[in-house]
């Protein structure tokens, strides 16, 4: 069998730990995302008729399946989570795929219809979301007057400065400001009628310095 028959006999690739800087043997290839070197040679024809335990195939075909999925979709842990996937599917129907002659290569084959369908639906989402962007409406950031009047008003003491939020910003009237902060309506009224004096001097003051 020539080097290139080696190569497209193997369905799958375990991981070999060698060193860095040692020759590879031939037949393995250094993969980029392994971080050791894969045997193209380990599933070949002496593997046909033989009957695989599950265990065996996953710990065989582990390193490879990760380092196909990671080349494919560019995200090594979500590669991680496709091959889990696929081994799950192998395991629900292992006992078809383990009296296959490659159950390695079954195992590779959906990866990558899983690979494929992950990268389409990435493709779908894209567009989707720049579609959704150009379509969303904008809005007009606040004027300088709305600006200056809540720079104004958060130089106030604590409590009129959550009146006029309150009143202002939620909207509420001075008995629902009462029952929130827990004080009398009077009291509300009051703050009320000093912050807006304040905050009017405030930006009176803020527009003779801009003249």
């Amino acid at each position: 069998m020539s080097h290139t028959d080696d190569l497209r006999a193997s369905d799958a690739s375990p991981l070999m730990n060698v060193p860095a800087g040692r020759p590879t043997p031939r037949g393995r290839r250094v993969l980029p995302f392994t971080h050791g070197v894969v045997n193209l040679a380990s599933t070949s024809t002496q593997d046909i008729g033989t009957v695989w335990t599950f265990e065996d195939v996953y710990q065989r075909e582990y390193p490879g399946l990760v380092a196909v999925a990671t080349a494919m979709t560019g995200d090594r842990d979500g590669a991680q989570d496709l091959v889990h996937d696929a081994m799950v599917r192998a395991l629900t129907r292992w006992d078809q795929v383990s009296m296959l002659d490659r159950p390695g290569a079954w195992c590779h084959h959906v990866l990558l219809n899983l690979c494929r369908s992950r990268l389409r639906r990435r493709a779908t989402e894209w567009r989707y979301f720049s579609r959704l962007r150009r379509s969303e409406p904008t809005q007009p950031g606040p004027s300088e007057e709305t600006i200056a009047f809540w720079s104004a008003t958060r130089s106030l003491p604590d409590r009129p400065r959550a009146v006029v939020a309150l009143y202002f910003g939620a909207d509420m009237t001075s008995v629902q400001i009462a029952g929130v902060l827990g004080v009398p309506e009077g009291t509300v009224r009051t703050d009320l009628a000093a912050a807006r004096r304040y905050i009017v001097r405030a930006l009176g003051t803020r527009g003779a310095g801009d003249d």
